[in-house]
């Protein structure tokens, strides 16, 4: 069974300049979710899709496999991933002549997930026989939909009920899912190709620790991470 990871990591970032590499507890932010890919005990090839020289040449040094630069329609603000990952399946098969049957999308945001985190995700993908996979956190109560606000006219209103009756017994409130950034998402290559999405008809979640769950989206999300790498021997 053929095994491979993607690492997406285009260049253009507004909330943090070149955000995939940037520098978190002195290492670059593509070096965690690099260094943890290569300890895989699963993962035959990482490959990495950037449109950015920079990005491409420090990945070189890592010894992930790059195929050349994704397509200018293929680094804009609003491309999908799924479309970065189907145009990158699609250059594996012409240039390395195969298809691989699982594929691992690990994106550098997520720096603390651990290749434990990823062997355990794939063990479980392929003993459930599913399609596809998504790592996920238990939602914190604060965000639950029983506890969300919306501000109209300078009126706070309940997203879901009256304000008076907000559920405000957080055991009370109804259990909910949230993907972690995802830090991981598997899928089998032929629901890939056939639902052009990481969900496929079996999509089953795989709980991770709220610390290894930290997706960096700012500086703070920075400043976080590192507290936790300085604190928790990373």
């Amino acid at each position: 069974m053929k095994i491979i990871a993607i690492i997406p990591a285009r260049g253009g970032s507004k909330s943090i300049k070149l955000k995939n590499i940037a520098k978190l507890n002195g290492r670059p932010l593509l070096s965690y979710t690099s260094e943890a890919a290569k300890k895989s005990n699963f993962i035959s090839e990482i490959f990495l899709s950037t449109d950015n020289k920079t990005i491409a040449n420090l990945a070189k040094k890592e010894g992930l496999s790059f195929l050349g630069y994704r397509p200018k329609n293929l680094s804009k603000d609003n491309t999908k991933t799924i479309d970065v990952v189907i145009n990158l399946l699609k250059k594996i098969e012409k240039v390395r002549n195969y298809k691989p049957d699982i594929i691992v999308l690990l994106q550098p945001t997520s720096p603390l997930r651990s290749n434990k985190d990823i062997d355990n995700a794939i063990k479980l993908f392929i003993k459930s026989n599913a399609t596809s996979l998504v790592s996920t956190v238990n939602l914190p109560h604060n965000f639950n939909p029983e506890s969300i606000m919306r501000l109209k006219n300078n009126k706070l209103y309940g997203l879901k009920k009256s304000l008076k009756n907000h559920v405000t017994i957080r055991q009370q409130k109804e259990k909910y899912l949230a993907r972690n950034g995802a830090a991981i998402y598997i899928s089998s290559y032929d629901s890939i190709l056939k639902n052009k999405s990481f969900y496929g008809e079996k999509t089953i979640p795989y709980f991770m620790s709220k610390i290894n769950s930290i997706d960096i989206d700012d500086q703070e999300d920075l400043i976080i991470a590192e507290s936790i790498i300085k604190n928790q021997n990373f």
